[in-house]
C-alpha cells in the first residue's frame, strides 16, 4: 500500500536521507524507530509531500504520487492546528461541508460522534483548541486525519503528549485501522509500545536503514543496539546466563521464597512489570471444585492484586483460568472482550502459561500488560522456561513438606514407643505417651477408652489443651468409642467413626480397649492419621501385654522371694536355736534322772544355766526378727525427744555390766535427739556388749555434740581390746558375720547399723583410735521419716 524507494534527501552537504526502501502492506503496522537526528521526521514530510526527495521515489497504493497524496492521512508531531478556531472548525478544515453555506450543524453532529468513538474528553466544541490539553489537542489532530478514512496512516509520535488512559484509546484504535486494511507507519520512541503495536520495525540511524525486522524475530535490547549502533550481546547467551544465575538462587534460598523469586526473573527477563503466579488449592479434588490461588506477584496494582487472589479453572478464572483448564497457553488481545480484566484499568492485554508437574497442572504463570497484542514466541518460550522451573520448585516443596509430615509421624510414633518401653507404669505411661501421638496428628484430643463390667472408662487421654468445649469433646470420644467397642474380630482397623472422629481397637488378651482421635475440624485431619492410629494401637496392644507380663513375673518374683526369705528365715532360727535348746534339753534331762540325786547347789546351778540359755535363745530370736523387719523394710520406729545421758546411762544398766568398767563422758549441756528410746537403748546395749564379748574392760562411751553445719551427734564406743582385724571393716555390719574376733553370729552389729539408719543416722568403725572403736552418728533434728 505504501511503498518506499531508494529515497534520499540532503540539506546542502549534509546528506539527511540515504537510500531508503522499505514498504507497508495493508492491514500491516510498520514501526519507523531511530534516534533524535535519525532522519525519521524527514522521511515523514517526503511521504507527505511537503518535501521533495532528491531521488527515489514514493508510490501509494502502486501509483507513484509526485504532487497528490490520495489515500494518505498524516499526524504531524507538532500537530499543525488552529489555535484560534473551536474542534469542529479544526476537523473540517479544508474538508468543510455544505458550501457554498457550511453546514455547521452536521458537522458537528459528526465531530462529536468521532469524538465519542475515539473516546475524546472535549467538554465544549465551540472552544479554541488553543485553550485544550496537549492530550486533548493531539487527540484532535489524530481525529482530523482519520475523518479522511485513509488508506495509509502516517504517524509521526502520536502518542508523545498523551496519558495512559489517552495512549490505550489510541492503541485500539490503530489495531481496529489495521484490522480494516488500512496501512499504519508509526514513528515512535517508546520501544515497548512499538512491539505491543507493530508487525515490522524499520530502523534508521544517520539517514541509513540498517534494520527492517519482524517483531517477533527480535527483542528491544536488538533495537536498541540497532538504534545506538553498538553490538548487543546474544540474546540466547544472556538468557541462558540469566536462568543459570536463577537456578542457582533457587537451589540456595528457603521454599518459600522461590516461586517470588522466579516472578521477579521472569519480569526482568521479559521486560514486564505485571506477573503472577496462582497455584492450584487442592489436586485431590475435583477438577471442578478446584481453584487457582494467588502465591507470588509483581507489578500489580492494588485493583487488580485483589481481582487475582482467587480464580476458578475455566474461562470464568480470565486468562490463568483458561491456561490451567486446558493445559496451554492462553492470551487476550483486547480486554475489553474479558469480563475478568475489562473492568481494571491500564490493562489492555493479557497472556498465561500454564505450570505442568508429574501429576498434571500445578497452576499459572500470567502477565497483564499496559498495550494490545500478543506476546512474541521468544517471550512464550521463555515463560515456558520459568514455568518448567517453577513446577520442578513446586514439585521440590511438595516432596520436601511430604518428607517433613511423614518425619514428624514417625517421630511421633517414636516418641510414643520410647515412652511405653520405658519404665513408667501402665497407667502413668499411657498418657504420657498419647501427648506426641496427640501432635503428630494434629488433634484436639487422643484417648485410650476401656470397655469393663462398670462400663467405658477412659484409661488415658493426650491433650493438646487448646481452649474448646471439653464436655463436647468428652461426648464425641465416648460416641466414638462405642462405635469401636461393637466391630466384630474381623473390623480391626482404624475407621472414621464421625466428622472430625477416628477410632481403632486396640487387640488384647482379656481387656476390650479403643484408641480415639478426635480434630475440632475434619478438614485439618492428616491423610495419614488412618495408619498412623493402626501403627499406634499395635503399640499399644504389646506395652499392655507387656505390662501384663511384666505384672505376673513381678507377682512370680514376689512369691518366689518370700519363699526364699521364709526358707532362709526358718534355717536361721533352726541353726542359731540349736545350741541353747540342746543345752536346755540337757539339763533339764539330767535333773529329771532318778537314779541320781543331785544337792541343792548343782540344782540350782542347773536351774542358773536353763534360765541363762532361755535368755540367750529369746534374744536369738529377737535379733532374727528384727534383722528380717530391717530387710524387707518392715522395721517401725515410735519417735520421740530422748536425752542422751539418761539413755545411754540404761543402756549400761541393761547390758549387765559393771558401771565401774564403763566411762561415759558427755558435754555439759544436755543433747536431746529425735529417736525411738527403746530402739536406741538396744543399739547401745548391743555395742556395749559387742564392745565387751570381743574387746576388754574398760570401755569409753564419749558424746561428741555437732555444729551448726553438721546438726548431729556422736556417741564414740570405745573397748581395750586389740581392734579389728585388717579387711573386717566391710564384713561386720553384715547378718551373720563374726567381726573376726571371736565366734558369733554376727546379728548385733547388723541390726545396731540398720536401726541408726532407720533413724537417717550411720555406725561405722573409727580408725583413728587404738582398740575397738565404733561411731553413731544421729542426727539432733526432728525427721519425719527415715528410710529402712
Amino acid at each position: 500500500m505504501l511503498e518506499v524507494r531508494n529515497v534520499s534527501k540532503s540539506f546542502g552537504p549534509r546528506r539527511v536521507i540515504d537510500g531508503v526502501t522499505f514498504g507497508v502492506d495493508a492491514g500491516e503496522l510498520v514501526a519507523l524507530v531511530g534516534e533524535n537526528g535519525a532522519g525519521k521526521t524527514t522521511l515523514v514530510n517526503c511521504i507527505a509531500g511537503t518535501l521533495d526527495p532528491d531521488d527515489g521515489e514514493i508510490a501509494i497504493d502502486g501509483t507513484s504520487l509526485r504532487d497528490f497524496r490520495r489515500g494518505l492521512a498524516v499526524v504531524w508531531q507538532d500537530l499543525a492546528l488552529c489555535d484560534n478556531l473551536d474542534v469542529t472548525s479544526n476537523l473540517f478544515l479544508g474538508r468543510e461541508r455544505g458550501r457554498p453555506v457550511l453546514d455547521e450543524g452536521e458537522m458537528r453532529r459528526v465531530a462529536g460522534q468521532l469524538v465519542d468513538e475515539l473516546g475524546i474528553d472535549i467538554p465544549d466544541f465551540r472552544m479554541p483548541v488553543g485553550y485544550l490539553s496537549g492530550g486533548q489537542r493531539q487527540s484532535i489532530a489524530i481525529a482530523r486525519a482519520l475523518l479522511a478514512d485513509p488508506r495509509v496512516l502516517v504517524l509521526d509520535e502520536p502518542s508523545a503528549a498523551l496519558g495512559l488512559t489517552e495512549t490505550a484509546v489510541l492503541e485500539r484504535l490503530l489495531r481496529r485501522l489495521r484490522s480494516k486494511g488500512v496501512a499504519v507507519l508509526l514513528i515512535s520512541h517508546r520501544v515497548e509500545q512499538v512491539f505491543s503495536l507493530a508487525d515490522r520495525i524499520v530502523v534508521l540511524r544517520r539517514g541509513k536503514l540498517v534494520a527492517d525486522v519482524a517483531t517477533r524475530d527480535v527483542r528491544p535490547e536488538d533495537i536498541i543496539g540497532f538504534i545506538s549502533g553498538t553490538e548487543t550481546d546474544s540474546v540466547a547467551r544472556k538468557q541462558l546466563r540469566q536462568l543459570r544465575s536463577l537456578a542457582d538462587q533457587l537451589a540456595e534460598v528457603e521454599p518459600s521464597e522461590s516461586l517470588p523469586l522466579i516472578v521477579s526473573a521472569l519480569s526482568n527477563s521479559l521486560g514486564v512489570e505485571r506477573v503472577c503466579v496462582h497455584l492450584v488449592d487442592d489436586l485431590t479434588k475435583a477438577a471442578s471444585d478446584r481453584v487457582l490461588i494467588r502465591r507470588a506477584a509483581v507489578g500489580l496494582p492494588a485493583d487488580l492484586f485483589a481481582v487475582l487472589y482467587e480464580l476458578p479453572l475455566g474461562r470464568a478464572g480470565g486468562v490463568a483460568g483458561e491456561a490451567a483448564e486446558s493445559g496451554r497457553v492462553a492470551t487476550v488481545q483486547d480486554t475489553s472482550e474479558d469480563w475478568l480484566l475489562r473492568s481494571i484499568p491500564n490493562v489492555l492485554s493479557a497472556w498465561a502459561v500454564p505450570i505442568v508437574g508429574v501429576h498434571g497442572v500445578l497452576g499459572v504463570i500470567s502477565s497483564y500488560l499496559n498495550g494490545y497484542g500478543m506476546p512474541s514466541p521468544e517471550q512464550i518460550e521463555l515463560a515456558l522456561l520459568h514455568a518448567n522451573l517453577a513446577a520442578v520448585t513446586i514439585e521440590r516443596n511438595r516432596l520436601l513438606s511430604e518428607v517433613t509430615r511423614r518425619n514428624r509421624v514417625l517421630e511421633s510414633l517414636r516418641a510414643m514407643l520410647e515412652i511405653l518401653a520405658g519404665p513408667a507404669q501402665l497407667s502413668d505411661g499411657f498418657g504420657t505417651a498419647l501427648l506426641p501421638l496427640c501432635r503428630g496428628l494434629g488433634a484436639r484430643q487422643v484417648a485410650l477408652c476401656e470397655q469393663s463390667i462398670d462400663g467405658l472408662s477412659v484409661l488415658a487421654r493426650g491433650d493438646d489443651r487448646r481452649r474448646t468445649n471439653d464436655s463436647l469433646v468428652e461426648k464425641a470420644i465416648e460416641q466414638a468409642a462405642e462405635i469401636i467397642l461393637e466391630l466384630s474380630d474381623g473390623q480391626r482397623r482404624a475407621m472414621i467413626t464421625a466428622p472430625g472422629s477416628i477410632g481403632v481397637p486396640v487387640s488384647t488378651v482379656d481387656r476390650q480397649l479403643a484408641l480415639i482421635a478426635y480434630w475440632d475440624d475434619s478438614e485439618s485431619m492428616s491423610r495419614d492419621a488412618l495408619d498412623l492410629l493402626d501403627d499406634a494401637a499395635r503399640s499399644l496392644a504389646l506395652s499392655v501385654e507387656r505390662g501384663m507380663i511384666e505384672e505376673a513375673h513381678n507377682e512370680s518374683y514376689t512369691l518366689r522371694r518370700s519363699n526364699e526369705i521364709q526358707r532362709d528365715f526358718l534355717y536361721r532360727l533352726s541353726h542359731e536355736l540349736r545350741t541353747p535348746l540342746t543345752a536346755i534339753h540337757g539339763y533339764a534331762d539330767t535333773l529329771r534322772q532318778t537314779d541320781v540325786t543331785w544337792d541343792a547347789a548343782a540344782q540350782d546351778q542347773f536351774l542358773a544355766r536353763i534360765l541363762s540359755e532361755s535368755a540367750r535363745m529369746n534374744r536369738l530370736v529377737g535379733d532374727l526378727l528384727d534383722n528380717s523387719a530391717i530387710e524387707n523394710g518392715g522395721l517401725r520406729l515410735q519417735q520421740d525427744w530422748s536425752d542422751i545421758g539418761p539413755l545411754i546411762a540404761e543402756a549400761v544398766s541393761c547390758s549387765g555390766l559393771d558401771p565401774s568398767a564403763v566411762h561415759i563422758d558427755l558435754p555439759r549441756e544436755s543433747i536431746a535427739v529425735w529417736a525411738d528410746h527403746d530402739r536406741i537403748e538396744q543399739v547401745f546395749v548391743n555395742l556395749l556388749n559387742n564392745a565387751q564379748r570381743h574387746g576388754s574392760t574398760p570401755i569409753s562411751v564419749r558424746v561428741c555434740p555437732g555444729s551448726p553445719t553438721a546438726p548431729q551427734i556422736e556417741i564414740h564406743f570405745t573397748d581395750s581390746g586389740s581392734g579389728f582385724l585388717p579387711g573386717a571393716a566391710g564384713r561386720v555390719f553384715q547378718p551373720y558375720v563374726s567381726s573376726g574376733r571371736s565366734a558369733g553370729a554376727g546379728l548385733g552389729l547388723a541390726i545396731a547399723r540398720g536401726i541408726v539408719e532407720a533413724h537417717g543416722g550411720s555406725l561405722e568403725i573409727d580408725g583413728s583410735v587404738v582398740g575397738g572403736s565404733l561411731v553413731v552418728r544421729l542426727p539432733v533434728e526432728q525427721i519425719e521419716e527415715a528410710a529402712p
